[in-house]
């Protein structure tokens, strides 16, 4: 089962880096988490892009979604990519290559381990990344938001979000 990514890369950025060996140390890939940087979305999803560490060249985007199948079925995703994207999925662009399929295979071996606490883990990741396109000091926001939706993202926040925001920018500014 392979699922299409609902993000491109222009609307996803890298947070999290990590090194990854297969075949007792024969292959050295690096992964990396990529998270929405559209704050109007609450896709909840993670794509995790892994490329060889000596040539830089790409092997395998997985995508998984660590909620409950019903959010994903509210975002009204197919019933079939709901029930793949909370196993971990190869990206519908992906080819069916054996290393694809055993790092697919790896990804869901390593979550079947712990899956409620690794989920944990990705929902504190999306947080922390979250909280990082709205600090201004990033200028995540700059780059993800046209003034018109950023305008429509400012619109759903409620008082206490504006106000903790304000009080960010103020101690952020206050510190240069």
């Amino acid at each position: 089962m392979e699922v299409k990514s609902i993000h491109t890369l222009c609307n996803i950025k890298p947070f999290i880096e990590y090194e990854i060996e297969l075949g007792n140390g024969k292959l050295q890939l690096e992964g990396h988490e990529y998270y929405c940087i559209d704050l109007l979305c609450n896709c909840k999803l993670v794509n995790i892009m892994i490329h060889e560490v000596d040539s830089g060249e790409k092997h395998t985007q997985l995508v998984y979604g660590w909620r409950p199948y019903k959010h994903y079925a509210k975002q009204q995703f197919l019933k079939s990519d709901c029930e793949s994207m909370i196993k971990g999925v190869l990206s519908l662009n992906e080819d069916k290559t054996y290393l694809n399929k055993t790092i697919l295979a790896g990804f869901q071996n390593w979550l079947r381990q712990n899956k409620k606490e690794k989920d944990k883990i990705f929902a504190k990741r999306y947080d922390h990344f979250r909280q990082e396109c709205i600090n201004p000091d990033l200028n995540v926001i700059n780059q993800a938001l046209s003034e018109h939706q950023l305008l429509e993202a400012l619109k759903s926040l409620n008082l206490s979000d504006l106000i903790e925001i304000r009080n960010k920018m103020f101690t952020n500014n206050n510190k240069k």
